[in-house]
């Protein structure tokens, strides 16, 4: 649905949702509720429908079905390999149907004029739908090869490139907060366009937002192939997490002196150990400074993107301390940046910070006296 398109809901009306005059129904209620996006729904909505007013929230429920249903100019686009554009409330109803593998009831979403099957719980990166699978002329339905995995139902085959499971992982909100500061040092929160190339599940932009950053891009693509191509968003901060597997640090190290990147000002959350290898080493040792959390920063996974740990711990952190790699976009800025948290926030906030591997070191030592006096 276009911006144009969006429109807001009446609350003076208390509709009844089964009344058939209205054309509303269980299934197409749940259907366009599946079909609606966030920035659709004003605040009043949001407020309304999170509130105890059941009644009045089902009524705004009914309200948009019978809203939408009205738009003449709705219709399903077909695109590749399975997902669909446009406000889809008129052509498709919810129905439950045994899951493939657990065999437990679930909610799919059916085309009744092409018998296509979508996911209730998924979109792809630009908010459509994804088609699961096909209703047959017997009723059965024909599920997609891809839309299901036999082990622990894995979101690993929705990535269109490699990924390893240890490298999902959501980075949480207080290692952002670590930062907040020294970023609007740099920019007003409301203009800074973040750019993080490493997409896990979404929590990036979620948790940026939560701390009053609202231009953030971070997308399900193979960056490596946006990089070579010439098709880096516009941004004014790299801000990422990267994962740790493969040679994936050494890329985005060599990806920092790229021409793309002059002048830009990095945040980087990587393992305490990148800043002895000689790929960092030689060129951003006693340049970059490092933001060293004074606890160490726990990782959840998303649910069902890695297989069971036999210990929770491992399950849900890294096995490495992970500090903030930190540039201001030159030697000048970055001095200044340093200087800025060492003098007003390093005795406030939950973070050291210091210049160079040996000072990293030497932050190590002392966590470790702090320890042993204990």
């Amino acid at each position: 649905m276009s911006k144009e398109k969006k429109k807001k809901l009446s609350f003076e009306r208390n509709l009844d949702i089964n009344n058939t005059q209205s054309g509303c129904s269980w299934n197409s209620a749940f259907a366009t509720a599946s079909s609606v996006q966030l920035e659709q729904l004003d605040n009043d909505f949001l407020e309304r429908t999170q509130s105890r007013e059941r009644d009045k929230g089902l009524a705004a429920v009914a309200e948009l079905v019978k809203q939408v249903a009205k738009d003449k100019n709705t219709k399903i686009d077909e695109a590749d390999e399975g997902s669909h554009e446009g406000s889809l409330s008129t052509g498709l109803i919810g129905k439950m149907v045994a899951h493939p593998i657990s065999k437990e009831d679930f909610m799919i979403l059916l085309n009744e004029e092409t018998k296509d099957v979508y996911s209730t719980l998924q979109r792809d990166d630009s908010g459509n739908l994804i088609k699961i699978g096909h209703l047959r002329q017997d009723g059965s339905i024909e599920w997609h090869d891809q839309a299901f995995s036999e082990t622990n139902e894995s979101k690993e085959q929705l990535f269109p490139y490699d990924t390893h499971p240890d490298d999902h992982c959501e980075s949480p909100l207080n290692a952002y907060e670590d930062i907040v500061p020294l970023v609007e040092s740099l920019f007003k929160k409301e203009e800074c366009k973040i750019y993080d190339p490493y997409y896990c599940d979404g929590a990036v932009k979620r948790n940026l937002k939560t701390l009053g950053f609202p231009s953030v891009h971070n997308v399900k693509e193979d960056c490596y192939q946006i990089w070579s191509k010439g098709k880096v968003p516009k941004f004014d901060i790299l801000m990422t997490n990267p994962p740790y597997s493969e040679n994936h640090l050494p890329k985005l190290v060599a990806f920092l002196s790229s021409s793309v990147m002059k002048s830009k000002p990095w945040f980087l959350l990587m393992p305490q150990w990148v800043s002895k290898k000689p790929y960092f080493a030689d060129r951003w040792d006693k340049k970059a400074f490092f933001v060293v959390p004074k606890r160490r920063y726990v990782y959840y996974p998303p649910k069902n993107f890695r297989e069971k740990k036999a210990s929770d711990v491992h399950k849900k952190s890294s096995p490495f301390v992970t500090i903030w790699f930190v540039w201001g976009g030159s030697l000048e800025k970055t001095r200044k940046l340093y200087d800025f948290f060492r003098d007003q926030l390093k005795n406030k906030g939950a973070c050291d910070v210091t210049r160079s591997k040996n000072g990293l070191r030497d932050l190590r030592r002392k966590g470790k006296r702090k320890r042993c006096d204990s």
